[in-house]
């Protein structure tokens, strides 16, 4: 006798095989999956073809898992491609003193060096941080995601107050202070390290 509930849940299993493992994302499309069914009940048809016919609507695991890949890597791609792109747009410049580092002292330059890797070496440690973090939940990354933000506000206030009270900054100085100013948006990379791990977990219940 076929089980409504006991097929749900078997079809979950198999999104999870199929290494779509986001709690959240596994939520959402059992969701769809729930409406498609009491739709297709109040039509007429029985549970199982109600069933059959709903997870054919979702699409098939294959097709599923492809989608839900190619996001998480596009996502990544996006994110490793603007660190990469803000790197070698300040390194470069700073090693060869072009455009408005062209009169920095060798201070300044080690100064500015270190800041970009600050920013760079930064995301790479957060985004590894928030792997490692015990799984969280959906309003969790949005918590971290806003102290992120509170606290780059707080650091880009702070530096440029200190920018204001300070007279006769040359150029330089305050590309300088710009990069540093910049420095924790590598912050953001420790909710972006959580939500790749929860998309690498099995979900301890299912709802």
């Amino acid at each position: 006798m076929f089980e409504l509930e006991q097929a749900i849940a078997a079809w979950r299993q198999r999104l999870e095989s199929a290494r779509i493992k986001a709690p959240d994302v596994l939520d959402e499309l059992e969701s769809h999956l729930r409406d498609d069914i009491d739709a297709l009940l109040r039509t007429g048809l029985k549970e199982q073809q109600a069933f059959q016919t709903a997870v054919a609507q979702i699409g098939e695991l294959r097709t599923l898992k492809n989608e839900f890949g190619a996001e998480q890597k596009a996502k990544r791609h996006i994110l490793l491609a603007a660190i990469g792109a803000y790197a070698l747009i300040t390194i470069v410049p700073v090693l060869f003193k072009l455009g408005s580092f062209a009169d920095v002292t060798w201070s300044q330059q080690r100064w500015a060096l270190a800041a970009v890797l600050v920013t760079v070496i930064g995301f790479f440690a957060g985004r590894f941080f928030g792997r490692i973090l015990p799984h969280v939940s959906k309003r969790a990354l949005l918590i971290t995601t806003a102290a992120a933000v509170l606290l780059q506000l707080v650091w880009l206030l702070v530096l440029f107050h200190h920018i204001l009270q300070t007279v006769e900054w040359d150029t330089s100085q305050v590309v300088l202070a710009v990069l540093w100013g910049m420095s924790p948006i590598s912050l953001f990379s420790i909710p972006l390290g959580m939500e790749e791990a929860a998309a690498g977990r099995t979900p301890k219940s299912h709802v």
